[in-house]
């Protein structure tokens, strides 16, 4: 709750880039196992 707001920041920033490897990753994992229709579908 007392955190700095650079130390958030970075965290966010981390948080972030984390989540967005993840998705890439998990859409991948759908597409080559279902096809790209599919991992759109689920991504959509």
């Amino acid at each position: 709750m007392n955190m700095e707001k650079e130390k958030l920041d970075k965290i966010k920033e981390a948080v972030a880039a984390n989540w967005l490897a993840t998705d890439g990753v998990w859409f991948q994992a759908v597409e080559f196992t279902r096809g790209m229709n599919d991992a759109k579908r689920c991504n959509d």
